[in-house]
């Protein structure tokens, strides 16, 4: 009835009652029973067929002539699908969701099924994947299917793929859970249950929320989920698509400017053709102590990467003037994120000693971002992310995504689903940010687009930290598994050659 589906729980509540008041009115019908033998069951399975409630199963052995564990699995799957269609009937009226919008739902779960289908069980190539209708849905459901192909391969940064998606998620959750995803990451049949279950759940949960602020539009729904399922644009999505791209590019092409990834071997390589990177001191080791412990205590040696260490010792740099005035006393060096692309990367064995090919040639810049550090903080890590435009400089809206970073079960069901509203001041200072202009953008830019030439121009996506600091203009270090934190740039150009990339690629994984 319809007051019987107020509430997707009051569903629920009502189906089991059903089921259980069925199953008790079929041991007094004369449903035929179908027998056990004790020689073929064992005393505990016999003693379950006499229960009134699995009187179902019986029943379904006799109809279909199946073994008794056939009848569970049947009736189980049955049961369920009973009640996840009164669920699901009950969420739509509780949502006002029109029975289109399901179906809409229900189709792009299936498209998304079939395409790991494809990949998993038939061993299918890119390629040869003709079931979506856009590039942006082919790259991203493709890529999340890689995951399981690249799982215990060698990566360029750390060990094997999983272990690098471990330590890269272990302080990021999905938001309203307080669990780091790197939970899902520890086995294989975990992680395929999570992309095969977890991640459409995920999906449609927001899509329902999204749904739930706007009730009156049903189309909100099936719009929402397909956007998170199969192309989804936010910036950990975008991260973690270009982080499975890199992986997959370095294994198949053994690129050598993957090896730019290391802090060290970049600030080598930098300095060695001149260019402008953050110095570093060329000490043997460094001994640091604590002005007041004494016995041998508050002692630290670092021993210098420039000989053989693992630590690479650098003057803390401060931002200029133009930079810190944006900012609260107290923030950290702020840096800008400009992330390049490079076609080289589609020859990766091309050589470009002879100066017939120009970095502007084959590598672009794509998007810019300040981070504007808060009040506090020891990195710039923990910033409000300011778009850049990219020829005046001037600074647009501001976005965060801490939201993303909120670990605990203090976080379970606690906060917004969604990132906060965009900003045009600084949280702490509640100075206008948006609107200032940073100088020499158009300069940063081309600094990254040299580099990536000049450094890795077989490295398809590179994301550069730029400091603005009182000493200079420096480029502090690039990542290859890269970020673009919010920034805008032209999704059709990246997912084109993102696109071109898969292909290249494509039947080298399987190949190991």
């Amino acid at each position: 009835s319809t007051h019987a589906m107020r509430s997707p729980l009051s569903t629920a509540v009502r189906v089991i009652a059903l089921c259980a008041l069925s199953a008790l009115a079929l041991e007094n019908a004369s449903v035929p029973v179908v027998k056990v033998e004790a020689a073929s069951t064992p005393p505990a399975a016999q003693a379950l067929w006499t229960e009134p409630p699995l009187l179902l199963f019986g029943w379904t052995r006799h109809m279909f002539e199946l073994p008794s564990f056939m009848d569970m699995i049947l009736m189980s799957a049955a049961l369920g699908a009973v009640m996840g269609v009164l669920l699901a009937a009950g969420i739509m009226f509780y949502l006002r969701i029109s029975y289109r919008g399901w179906m809409l739902v229900a189709h792009d779960t299936m498209l998304y099924w079939q395409a790991l289908h494809h990949f998993w069980v038939l061993g299918g190539s890119y390629r040869d994947l003709n079931i979506f209708d856009t590039v942006p849905e082919k790259v991203h459901v493709s890529s999340l299917a890689m995951i399981m192909e690249l799982w215990d391969l060698p990566h360029y940064r750390n060990g094997t793929f999983r272990e690098d998606m471990v330590k890269n998620l272990r302080n990021v959750a999905l938001p309203h859970t307080g669990v780091p995803l790197s939970v899902f990451c520890s086995f294989g049949f975990v992680a395929r249950g999570f992309l095969l279950l977890c991640y459409p759940a995920a999906c449609l949960v927001s899509a329902m929320h999204q749904q739930n602020k706007r009730p009156e539009q049903w189309t909100v729904l099936a719009q929402a989920y397909h956007r998170a399922l199969l192309c989804p644009d936010d910036w950990f999505s975008l991260w973690r698509l270009n982080c499975r791209v890199a992986s997959a590019h370095a294994f198949v092409t053994q690129a050598k400017g993957y090896e730019m990834e290391n802090k060290w071997s970049f600030l080598q390589a930098a300095r060695d053709q001149g260019l402008p990177v953050s110095p570093f001191m060329e000490l043997d080791e460094l001994v640091v102590k604590n002005a007041n412990e004494e016995g041998g205590m508050g002692i630290h040696f670092f021993q210098s990467a420039t000989h053989g260490g693992e630590w690479i010792i650098q003057k803390r740099l401060r931002n200029a003037d133009c930079v810190a005035r944006l900012l609260p006393a107290t923030a950290p060096l702020s840096t800008l994120r400009i992330i390049t692309m490079s076609r080289g990367a589609l020859r990766p064995t091309a050589d470009y000693s002879d100066g017939s090919v120009q970095a502007a040639d084959i590598v672009q810049a794509l998007s810019c971002v300040f981070r504007a550090g808060r009040a506090g903080a020891a990195t710039d890590h923990s910033s409000v992310l300011f778009d850049v435009d990219h020829e005046s400089g001037v600074i647009k809206a501001g976005s965060s995504n801490q939201h993303w970073y909120k670990l605990g079960l203090q976080h379970l069901l606690h906060g917004d689903l969604d990132a906060p509203p965009p900003t045009t001041t600084h949280p702490d200072t509640g100075r206008a940010v948006t609107g200032e202009v940073l100088p020499d953008v158009q300069g940063m830019m081309r600094m990254a687009v040299d580099m990536h030439f000049a450094l890795l121009p077989d490295v398809p996506l590179a994301g550069w930290d730029v400091a603005v600091t009182e000493d200079g203009v420096f480029m502090l270090e690039v990542n290859l598994s890269c970020n673009f934190f919010q920034g805008s740039f032209n999704k059709a150009h990246y997912y084109a050659f993102v696109h071109e990339v898969l292909l290249l690629v494509d039947g080298g994984l399987q190949k190991h």
